[in-house]
């Protein structure tokens, strides 16, 4: 019983330990974007977020102005016409908002819109990704850490 205590109190200083590493990565002051425009740029409407399967496509990325910058993408659905255009651009900051990506719908007289703001770089791609890297390191480190302590009760 003592070694699975010991054992289970070793578990969550590993998950504590790795949490405050997470957390405090450095970001990168200098933000890239894609910024175009499908109605000036034809290709601007087929880029794609960078993962293992798909090839970076560098052809808008840009560094944004300042470091309290986000990515943007917005999609506008042209209700007289049914043309679709999609902006990808820099967006200042207000105020010191918490960095999370996330989306929201704007229903315009003439015309609707998807805009989409996210923290990384060249997220604008794509629509963002649920979380971002320290979240799922602490998630995932967390989960180990059950795993293995249950693991541990059963050999016990």
């Amino acid at each position: 019983m003592a070694y699975t205590k010991a054992s289970t109190s070793l578990l969550i200083s590993i998950a504590v330990i790795i949490n405050i590493f997470s957390t405090s990565i450095p970001e990168a002051n200098a933000l890239r974007c894609h910024q175009c425009n499908s109605h000036l740029q034809e290709d601007c409407t087929v880029l794609r977020l960078v993962t293992p399967r798909a090839p970076r496509d560098d052809q808008f990325l840009g560094e944004c102005e300042s470091p309290d910058m986000f990515c943007r993408k917005i999609v506008t659905q042209i209700e007289v016409t049914g043309e679709h255009r999609i902006i990808r651009s820099c967006g200042k900051l207000d105020n010191k908002k918490e960095k999370n990506s996330y989306c929201f719908d704007a229903d315009n007289e003439g015309f609707k819109q998807t805009i989409c703001n996210c923290f990384e770089d060249g997220c604008n791609a794509a629509p963002p990704r649920l979380g971002n890297a320290n979240h799922v390191t602490m998630l995932s480190a967390t989960g180990l850490c059950v795993l293995v302590a249950r693991f541990l009760r059963i050999s016990a």
